[in-house]
Order: C-alpha cells, then structure tokens, then sequence
C-alpha cells in the first residue's frame, strides 16, 4: 500500500492512497530510472476499495510512500485554490 503526495505521481490532484497489484519494474534494479508504471485499487478512509486505475509514479518516493498491511488512509483535505491576483 501506498500513501502518495500529487507531486509523486502522474495525472491526479491531492493525496492518493492505493493498494499496488501490478509493479511494471523494479526501481531497486534500476537505480538511474524516474518514474515507475503501476496498477492498484484506490483506498479510502472508510475501508472501501475504489476502481482499479493505472499510475505513473516517482521510483525516489516509493520507499517513504509505503504503509503497512491493513491501513487506512485519513480523511484528506480538498486542495485549496491558488488566490487570484488583483488586475493592475
């Protein structure tokens, strides 16, 4: 299981929990590689399991993403907008 910020992964907005079923390649292997293609179920606080969905992720972040067998993600908060600027 994994517990990713946005910027560990590829095409999604906020915190994203999911439960790995598919590792495509093994970053411990490949020291020099970025990103790693994954597929895994969506966590959520209440123990639901959501739809499958593939993930790009950041091979640097996978080691301080991992949680243990039986987690459970908690509650995020929504991302906040950027405020507006005034017009000069």
């Amino acid at each position: 299981m994994l517990e990713l910020a946005e910027i560990d992964y590829v095409h999604g907005v906020g915190m994203l929990a999911l439960r790995i079923t598919r590792l495509a390649v093994d970053p411990a292997h490949y020291p020099g590689i970025e990103w790693v293609y994954a597929e895994g179920v969506v966590l959520y606080p209440n123990g639901d399991v959501g739809t499958p969905r593939p993930v790009n992720i950041r091979a640097a972040a996978i080691e301080a993403a991992l949680r243990p067998e039986g987690w459970l993600p908690p509650r995020y908060t929504a991302p906040q907008p950027l405020p507006r600027r005034a017009a000069s």
